[in-house]
Formats: C-alpha cells, sequence, structure tokens
C-alpha cells in the first residue's frame, strides 16, 4: 500500500482513495499513466481477468451482457 504525499500520483494499475492512499482498480478498470488520478474504464463488452490492471490490452476478456426486456 502506498501513501500520497503531496501529489506524486499512484503506481500504474491503482488509484487513489478517499482516505488518500494507492488502492489497486477494480476488475473492469485499468490505469497505464502515474499521472492519472483514477482508473479509466474499459471498453463496452470487455473487462479484466482482475483487478490492478495496467494496461488497456488487459480488457480483453468478454463480459456477459444481459439485456431484461
Amino acid at each position: 500500500m502506498y501513501i500520497v504525499l503531496f501529489s506524486a500520483g499512484c503506481p500504474k494499475g491503482q488509484e487513489l482513495s478517499v482516505r488518500g492512499t494507492c488502492v489497486p482498480c477494480q476488475p473492469g478498470f485499468y490505469k497505464d499513466q502515474t499521472t492519472l488520478a483514477s482508473c479509466q474504464p474499459c471498453p463496452y463488452g470487455t473487462t479484466t481477468e482482475a483487478g490492478g490492471s495496467t494496461s488497456l490490452d488487459k480488457c480483453n476478456i468478454g463480459k456477459s451482457i444481459l439485456f431484461f426486456g
């Protein structure tokens, strides 16, 4: 776990929590830059295998999309 001092930013694959610590991106999100504050969502219809993804390339797992109607 990292504690962010000043505005250093979190490592790739992690975002700043409300407590001021770096936490892994949730599944379905990634962060490939240290300058971004939060993780970015995977493109529609894809997700990641696990949390903490550091690249858009990790968003290659198809997710089930349920339609009700």
